[in-house]
């Protein structure tokens, strides 16, 4: 390592932290207020009785809240690489998620996996904690993103940092 790029790491943190804060945030708030509203229509879908109408409005939800889980998976990666709206961070990860089937269910069956190991062994949770299902997706996702840095012409957060 060069010593100059050892200097530029933290500013290039403490930069990048500034400049992200309120983006990321207003993405995880963004991220919290649809997971809560499907979580509100899933509680008054079961207190419904048993219709038709129910039955087909459960199905829908579940579908809606499939979607929601394998957006959310790809979210906060993309946000890590690219700079976009909250609406195309939206877009871009449904559309990652519906393109990359196996990597997608890759992401399912690792995060799957990990919730059994925590809760078989909870002592590992204080141990490994949220940094393991982070590692995973962003491993996974990894590969995903290269593939979407060289077909789509998309704002790299890379690119911005190397001019700094």
């Amino acid at each position: 390592m060069v010593p100059d790029e050892v200097h530029s790491v933290p500013k290039l943190f403490w930069n990048s932290y500034k400049n992200d804060f309120i983006r990321s945030n207003g993405l995880g708030y963004f991220s919290l207020l649809i997971g809560l509203l499907l979580f509100f229509d899933y509680q008054i879908l079961k207190q419904l009785g048993n219709t038709p109408f129910h039955q087909s409005a459960t199905i829908i939800l579940y579908i809606i809240i499939f979607f929601y889980l394998m957006i959310n998976m790809y979210l906060f990666p993309l946000f890590a690489h690219f700079h976009l709206g909250i609406l195309g961070y939206v877009k871009y990860a449904l559309i990652l998620a519906i393109a990359k089937p196996l990597q997608t269910l890759l992401l399912l069956l690792g995060l799957a996996a990990i919730l059994y190991l925590y809760v078989k062994w909870p002592g590992l949770i204080p141990i490994l904690g949220v940094s393991t299902f982070a590692w995973l997706i962003m491993k996974i996702t990894s590969f995903s993103l290269q593939d979407m840095k060289e077909k789509v012409p998309l704002s790299d957060r890379s690119e911005k940092h190397e001019k700094h």
